[in-house]
């Protein structure tokens, strides 16, 4: 009877260690963090949360009228995701690459003071990492976009109808 006991412990355990490292679907319908149609992530990853904290954080800056530049704001928005929601395979999360590190360093060198500076040299240089690269920020900088747009459109049609 000891013996059953000890076994069923020792699988017991075992599923349970199984369960802690498992990959889940990654969690869908997110503002800012996208994904591939398959990719999973950590269970434990598989909500809103830290998608909620970077929308949080956007609408934050642009509340302030601090928006970075596009190309800044995508390159930390990938790097991020990144790391919120790390690839998972054989149940172990994939750390952030180096190269989704080093794009938020290069692209937001004087911009976006309230996010800290990672020290990349300890990310991984090689696959297999985490390289999102499907942030989207529509929410901040379409309407911005179509703004400057349809200035430019009014502008040229008055230059236009001065010169005739």
């Amino acid at each position: 009877m000891a013996m059953f006991k000890f076994v069923l412990v020792l699988m017991l355990a075992i599923v349970g260690f199984a369960a802690a490292q498992s990959c889940v679907a990654a969690p869908d319908n997110l503002a800012v963090c996208q994904f591939n149609k398959h990719d999973t992530v950590p269970s434990g990853m598989d909500n809103a949360l830290a998608d909620n904290g970077i929308v949080s954080f956007w609408d934050y800056l642009r509340g302030i009228d601090s928006l970075p530049e596009y190309r800044c704001a995508v390159a930390y928005s990938n790097y991020y995701c990144s790391g919120a929601y790390p690839r998972c395979e054989d149940g172990e999360p994939l750390p952030v690459c180096w190269r989704s590190c080093f794009e938020f360093l290069s692209y937001c060198m004087d911009q976006l003071p309230q996010a800290s500076r990672p020290d990349c040299s300890p990310l991984e240089f090689n696959e297999p990492c985490t390289y999102r690269t499907d942030s989207d920020l529509d929410l901040w900088y379409s309407d911005s976009a179509s703004q400057l747009t349809a200035g430019v459109s009014v502008t040229l049609l008055a230059v236009a109808a001065l010169l005739l």
